[in-house]
């Protein structure tokens, strides 16, 4: 296989390491910020997608038939879907999750509205005149 132009290769290991990352956060984090991770991720997908617009318009303007530099290319780009995958799972399962406390949640809401209120604010019923 041949090598990949060192700017791919930088916006790869770039990529990989921020995937890397954000796999890390589902683990530590309890919360991560789901909207800050795909707007990372889309933004490094969109050099990725840059670099590589570029290289094939280089390679074209040098009419130049590279198949191993395709298959070295073919090779990264998997192993960074396999780790996109990966992470659409992690965050799939982390928004049902969410769904499921904030079912959870409403269920409680309605339980308490059941029992008068149940301190769900408003005036008092009672005024306690002793004391």
């Amino acid at each position: 296989m041949k090598d990949l132009p060192e700017s791919l290769s930088n916006i790869l290991e770039k990529y990989a390491t921020l995937q890397a990352r954000q796999l890390r956060s589902f683990e530590t984090d309890e919360l991560p910020d789901i909207s800050r991770l795909s707007f990372e991720r889309a933004t490094a997908f969109e050099r990725l997608k840059e670099e590589l617009t570029h290289l094939l318009l280089e390679l074209d303007r040098q009419n130049t038939d590279s198949p191993d530099l395709a298959a070295s290319i073919k090779a990264r780009i998997a192993a960074v879907l396999e780790r996109d995958g990966v992470l659409m799972e992690k965050i799939t399962e982390h928004r049902e999750r969410l769904r499921a406390h904030m079912e959870k949640m409403q269920n409680g809401k309605k339980a308490l509205r059941g029992y008068g209120g149940g301190g769900m604010g408003g005036p008092p019923r009672y005024m306690n005149n002793t004391g």
